[in-house]
C-alpha cells in the first residue's frame, strides 16, 4: 500500500482524497487544472469502471512492472506516447498541448498511483473515455502493452513521507 501526503497536480489548499486500493483518506493538495472536485470525480469514475472491467485482477500485480530493463518499452513509448505525454512523461508533449483534459503527468506521485498497475495497463489497452487517450490494444501486442507500461511506471516520482 502507498500513503500519500501533501501531493498534488499543482499547489493549493489540501483536500481529503482516498487512494485506491489503499488506506484511509489522506491529505493532498488540489489541482489547478479545472475544478478539483470535478477532476477527482472523473478519476473516481474511471477507477470504478476499471474495477468493474477487471474484477479481482484490478489489484493483482502486473508481471514485468518494476523490471530493471525497460528498453523495449522505451522504444514503444518514444514512438507511440511521447508526442502527447512528453519524453519524460510529464504530459508536456507537443501533440498534447491544448488537449482538455491535458495528457496525464506520469511523474506525479499521486496521479501515477491513483489507479492500480493493472488499472493503468487497462487504460493503455482501451484508452480513457472523455480524454484524447486512445487504446493501443490491437496496434500493440499484449507483451508490448506490458513493456510500455513497465517503462511508464518507472516515471513515477518517489513517495516521500
Amino acid at each position: 500500500m502507498f500513503i500519500w501526503s501533501w501531493l498534488a497536480c499543482a499547489g493549493g489548499e489540501p483536500v481529503t482524497v482516498a487512494p485506491a486500493p489503499g488506506p484511509a483518506p489522506t491529505e493532498v493538495a488540489p489541482s489547478l487544472h479545472g475544478s478539483h472536485s470535478e477532476h477527482m470525480a472523473m478519476m473516481a469514475a474511471t477507477r470504478d469502471r476499471l474495477r468493474q472491467e477487471l474484477g479481482a485482477a484490478y489489484d493483482a500485480p502486473v508481471p514485468g512492472v518494476g523490471a530493471p530493463d525497460t528498453s523495449a518499452g522505451k522504444a514503444i513509448y518514444e514512438a507511440q506516447c511521447a508526442g502527447c505525454h512528453g519524453a519524460g512523461g510529464k504530459g508536456d508533449g507537443e501533440a498534447g498541448k491544448g488537449l482538455n483534459p491535458p495528457p496525464s503527468d506520469m511523474t506525479d506521485a499521486f496521479h501515477a498511483r491513483y489507479y492500480s498497475d493493472a488499472g493503468r495497463l487497462q487504460i493503455v489497452r482501451k484508452g480513457s473515455p472523455g480524454t484524447a487517450m486512445a487504446g493501443f490494444a490491437g496496434p500493440l501486442t499484449e507483451d508490448q502493452l506490458v513493456a510500455v507500461y513497465a517503462y511508464v511506471a518507472a516515471f513515477r516520482a518517489p513517495i516521500t513521507p
